[in-house]
């Protein structure tokens, strides 16, 4: 299937569903403290969607495998859970690290961005994920420019991952995203060797082009990797119960360079 090449205009259009789910992002990350439920984060959700004359994008969603619908309007997932963590009545304890993941539509058009909120007194190793996580990421959109192959992002992402003794976790991808959630291509990270062509095959590696936008969206994590589905069908364990870090954003080729489409700021380290 072709990737989708979108105007000016509609990349505007998509930058400003993109500035909206970063403002809701914004008040979850400030409402994010130990002793809130992961309930109250989704209902603060449902509430700044609301307001922001948009839609959510989670909330019903049919997953693969038949899954049931996803309940909630936001993902929320803590410690080993590395993501698609279903709101409920648990609760968000000082040292935790939570996730969260926000999907909305906004005048027909779909923004989708996840945070990492680091719950104090955090572990000094935990904190040092997430600062490099936010470094990794910041490099990767660095390379997202016309003319590079995806490969060669995976490659210089994953090659630093593991010099470093972390583990991307491989099964969930970045990808494409418009009028859909989902759109071509597929946008994985990976550990890799040198000179791997990022792990990737070529037939599943695509040149980055202007017009395209997609998510990138790196989990990290101290540990094997290793993942299952735990018993609701939708939130993914660490199988060796490793704390993972999760961000993503959204970023649009343009011609010269790219540009953020979820204003979150990522710092180096």
């Amino acid at each position: 299937m072709p990737i989708p090449l979108r105007s000016p205009e509609e990349i505007d259009a998509l930058a400003r569903a993109g500035e909206a789910c970063a403002a809701i992002l914004d008040r979850l990350v400030e409402a994010c403290v130990p002793g809130i439920m992961t309930a109250e984060l989704d209902a603060i959700a449902s509430e700044q969607i609301r307001r922001a004359g948009a839609t959510p994008l989670f909330l019903n969603y049919n997953g693969p495998g038949g899954r049931k619908p996803f309940p909630g309007c936001v993902c929320v997932s803590i410690n080993d859970e590395l993501v698609h963590g279903i709101p409920g009545e648990r609760l968000i304890r000082s040292g935790d690290v939570v996730s969260i993941d926000l999907g909305l539509r906004l005048d027909g058009w779909c923004a989708d961005a996840a945070r990492t909120v680091l719950m104090p007194p955090i572990a000094d190793e935990h904190a040092a994920m997430h600062t490099h996580l936010l470094s990794m990421l910041a490099h990767a959109t660095s390379l997202m420019v016309p003319g590079v192959a995806w490969s060669e992002v995976v490659q210089a992402v994953g090659e630093i991952a593991g010099a470093r003794g972390y583990t991307l976790i491989e099964p969930y991808a970045g990808h494409g995203i418009g009028r859909s959630l989902h759109e071509p291509p597929r946008a994985p990270l990976r550990n890799t060797p040198a000179a791997s062509r990022g792990g990737l095959s070529p037939a599943d590696d695509f040149v980055l082009r202007p017009g395209m936008v997609l998510t990138i969206e790196p989990i990290l994590v101290r540990g094997t990797g290793s993942t299952r589905l735990a018993s609701d069908g939708w939130t993914v364990l660490a199988t060796d119960r490793a704390i993972g870090c999760h961000e993503e954003r959204m970023v649009a080729i343009v011609r010269g360079g790219s540009r953020m489409l979820t204003a979150a700021p990522i710092r180096s380290a």
